[in-house]
């Protein structure tokens, strides 16, 4: 009998967390999750934890993996203590819980604004507590010889987003027969569907140590985008969504690995809307 493998996810209940653990590509391992002070098993059903419970767990398993989804998502200074705790302090505290000498592989989602030329948001709280515990992390995968991923990420989208982002914003507005959202309908944005980031994250458990900008091959017009979904909503006559080839300026370090992926946008938001 193949014992499997245990991989911890933190922030399980976020939208990546709660798509990766509800995907069937988890069959190989057995899988905890955490999510603020609450913890999580994933092994035939999902069942809360107690915090006892979570660490006999963690304890009984031979080796382990480890995926950082959690985060707090804030432009705002004012919540400077909330992003800190979150992007910071929660993966510090969690690992000081767990035998290093069972960790095998850590797979580290980051942002894509550490590569934007927009000041703002590149010194922003969010982005430097993100760049911050991705060099925590890489010092201790380094210290104990684990191998570490670090995944960058552009926008995504997906089922069930009750996130303040483009797609769910645009679609809830249409239905309310509210305003356009967006405040730069004209310009272009990477977009990625939640399916293929959850793959891509399963792939890398089994990757070598490395950096990845995971993005879509082409860049999408928001006035577009904001368009084909009302036209969709309301059973009108549907067009193309406008794109352009590498419309954004980012400075990627030539270390990172730039993963692109083709897929058609219109099919996905048809799937989207028209099961919600």
């Amino acid at each position: 009998m193949v014992t499997k493998k245990l991989l911890i996810i933190t922030g399980v209940t976020g939208f990546v967390g709660t798509h990766l653990v509800n995907s069937t590509i988890l069959k190989d391992y057995d899988v905890l999750g955490l999510s603020s002070n609450k913890f999580f098993s994933f092994f035939d059903k999902m069942e809360e934890l107690t915090k006892s419970q979570y660490l006999e767990r963690i304890e009984s398993a031979s080796k382990i993996k480890i995926i950082f989804l959690a985060t707090y998502y804030s432009l705002n200074n004012q919540e400077k203590h909330l992003i800190t705790q979150a992007n910071e302090n929660f993966g510090k505290d969690f690992l000081q819980e767990v035998d290093n000498k069972k960790i095998e592989k850590i797979v580290y989602t980051n942002s894509y604004f550490t590569f934007f030329n927009d000041m703002s948001l590149k010194n922003s709280i969010y982005t430097m507590t993100k760049l911050n515990f991705s060099i925590y992390l890489k010092n201790f995968a380094d210290q104990y010889s684990i191998s570490f991923s670090e995944i960058f990420l552009s926008n995504n989208f997906g089922s069930n987003d009750k996130r303040k982002k483009l797609i769910p914003e645009i679609i809830t507005s249409i239905k309310q027969n509210n305003l356009n959202p967006t405040n730069n309908p004209n310009k272009y944005i990477n977009l990625l569907p939640i399916d293929i980031i959850c793959r891509s994250l399963i792939n890398e458990l089994d990757a070598p140590s490395r950096k990845v900008y995971l993005k879509s091959k082409k860049d999408y017009k928001i006035l577009s985008i904001y368009n084909f979904c009302k036209d969709l909503i309301n059973n009108n006559i549907i067009g193309k969504i406008e794109y352009a080839d590498e419309s954004e300026s980012l400075n990627i370090p030539v270390d990172v690995k730039i993963i692109k992926h083709d897929f058609n946008l219109e099919d996905e938001l048809f799937t989207l809307i028209t099961k919600q």
